[in-house]
């Protein structure tokens, strides 16, 4: 999956997503550390995390000013 985190937010909307005046897009923003718990709990043995560049992201203002980054994580179940 991919995931935004930021070292700032839990939570934010971006009123002119894209641009486009009156194209509001609310993020919710996660810790690598929270979302490790989270699937842990759900019974993944197995977590781990890469930081992803995406154009679209790194180049947008409102994401660099606010330190917001994209990242993958992958999770595998133990076996049984």
């Amino acid at each position: 999956m991919c995931l935004l985190g930021s070292t700032q937010f839990d939570r934010r909307i971006v009123a002119n997503w894209g641009e486009i005046p009156n194209n509001p897009l609310q993020f919710e923003y996660f810790t690598p550390d929270q979302i490790e718990s989270y699937l842990r709990q759900a019974g993944f043995a197995s977590v781990e995390f890469f930081r992803e560049s995406c154009a679209a992201y790194d180049n947008a203002p409102e994401f660099r000013v606010h330190k917001i980054f994209a990242f993958q994580v992958r999770a595998m179940k133990g076996s049984n």
